[in-house]
């Protein structure tokens, strides 16, 4: 059994395109698209017109969502210059950080430092390219006693919430209120499928039955999860990286992204504490990237 929390999803259509002053059904279709591109799980820019001198092919205010293929809704002006402006905004992605950038329409004499359309036809426009990020995502495979002190340090820190596990006794809506979604099922692999793990997710498996936790990491493997945490003794983590082998996964794929034992070392004794050293480890990860521990592939 699967259970989700349904989600609102933005307008779907398409708007026309009309150069000068943007539409509110522009920004609707601009704003909707890019918060579809959040819930799967990617960064969006959201490349906004904020100034212009002289002549330039939009007004201020027109909106373009850029994705990390390159892809587009809306647009800024069209030509050598949105052009610019999408090669701009994928560069921006990869960096992380916002950034406001101008254009020249005139031979960069306008602004200096500008970046050149090799249009002539005088002016300038600065473009903010606002990086969005998606609200990052825990996955908690087992809801028992590290999982629900777990879960609630997530939701104190913002985090969605999905809870895997074999049970309904141990996974439901009365003890994870917090949760955006439970799923139970009796094959964890087949649960962390139907989770849609994308690059933006964070995956703790700390279960503690053998079968259901390798299950869990051949799924999370998989993926492009950028974070999987595994509980256990070094001789576990040991045991299934061999296994790993023999299903034909190798440990590089996991390199940068397994971490295991899971959790930063604090000494930690109780669930509680355990629960504590994960989200520390998880909220590191997001900060500081995936270099902060190197995974030990055996």
């Amino acid at each position: 059994m699967v259970r989700r929390k349904v989600e609102a999803r933005g307008r779907r259509g398409t708007a026309a395109v009309q150069h000068g002053q943007p539409s509110r059904a522009d920004d609707e279709e601009v704003l909707a698209k890019s918060l579809e591109g959040l819930r799967r799980g990617g960064r969006v820019a959201l490349c906004t017109l904020v100034g212009k001198v002289g002549s330039a092919p939009r007004d201020v205010g027109a909106k373009m969502a850029v994705f990390e293929d390159g892809g587009t809704c809306g647009t800024v002006g069209g030509g050598r210059f949105e052009r610019l402006v999408v090669d701009k905004a994928v560069e921006t992605l990869k960096v992380g950080r916002s950034a406001s950038v101008d254009f020249s329409f005139g031979g960069g004499k306008e602004v200096p430092k500008s970046i050149d359309t090799g249009l002539i036809c005088g002016g300038a426009a600065t473009v903010f390219v606002d990086v969005l990020d998606p609200s990052p995502r825990l996955v908690i495979v087992g809801g028992g006693h590290i999982g629900f002190p777990l879960a609630r340090l997530a939701e104190t820190l913002g985090f969605k919430i999905c809870v895997v596990d074999d049970s309904e006794d141990t996974v439901n809506r009365e003890r994870f209120p917090m949760a955006d979604e439970l799923i139970v099922d009796k094959r964890f692999d087949h649960a962390l499928e139907g989770a849609r793990l994308t690059a933006s997710d964070l995956v703790a498996v700390i279960h503690g039955d053998v079968d259901h936790d390798f299950q869990a990491l051949i799924a999370a493997s998989k993926s492009d999860a950028r974070y999987i945490g595994l509980l256990g003794s070094r001789r576990k983590i040991s045991e299934f990286m061999k296994r790993l082998r023999r299903e034909d996964i190798e440990p590089e794929r996991l390199r940068g992204r397994l971490f295991a034992p899971i959790g930063l070392d604090i000494g930690a004794e109780t669930p509680g504490e355990i629960a504590l050293s994960i989200m520390a480890e998880v909220v590191q990860n997001l900060r500081r990237g995936n270099h902060t521990r190197k995974t030990r592939p055996h």
